[in-house]
């Protein structure tokens, strides 16, 4: 079963929720989570390293915790170091905007047509078809039934942009109160400190 505290704004509520989990062998979190990180990402670099200029790189990953019904998202980005502060409060703003507006339908297909290749590609695989049948029998992931392996790209096609953003506003809620900021400084730029005051240039 799932927190049941943070879906309540899923569009239908708990019940659809259940439905739809159901639906797709308990994968359609997963999958919602999967195509809005990828929109996420796309908007990450379009805004933060291309029209900002503020990065080297930048990309957002989904970790899920096998043993409970929760997981954690992990921002990477190599940004100037007079830049940091900037955009992590860009990146911040983001995730603020997806939380609250969602994604929209020409985001969405944009993140689904390469992520239908590449399941197709996969589905052609018998690595492929190993690796989802270990996952089923395995206790070391995720729970799986059959019907997690069933008519995979179906499933991607069906999933809405309504729906989708309501997984987002879901688990995204809150997301500043539980955001954990990590800086580090390497290579060049090794002596060079960052404080709450902006990055200072040791002797």
């Amino acid at each position: 079963d799932h927190v049941r505290d943070i879906w309540y704004d899923f569009p239908g509520g708990e019940r659809q929720l259940d439905k739809r989990m159901r639906e797709h062998g308990d994968m359609f979190v997963a999958r919602s989570i999967a195509l809005f990180s990828d929109v996420i990402n796309n908007r990450l670099y379009e805004r933060v390293r291309e029209k900002g200029g503020l990065v080297y790189s930048v990309d957002m990953s989904f970790d899920p915790m096998f043993y409970a019904d929760a997981g954690f998202f992990t921002i990477s980005l190599a940004a100037f170091p007079d830049k940091i502060e900037i955009a992590i409060e860009l990146v911040k703003t983001i995730l603020a905007q997806v939380q609250a507006e969602g994604i929209t339908e020409k985001e969405l297909e944009a993140s689904r047509r390469p992520t239908l290749v590449e399941v197709r590609q996969n589905l052609e695989r018998n690595g492929y078809w190993l690796s989802l049948m270990q996952g089923i029998q395995s206790d070391q992931t995720q729970p799986k039934t059959l019907f997690s392996v069933e008519n995979i790209c179906e499933k991607y096609e069906e999933l809405t942009a309504e729906e989708i953003s309501g997984v987002a506003r879901c688990v995204l809620k809150g997301f500043n109160e539980r955001l954990v900021v990590s800086t580090g400084l390497s290579g060049k730029y090794a002596n060079i400190t960052v404080t709450n005051d902006g990055p200072k240039i040791s002797q």
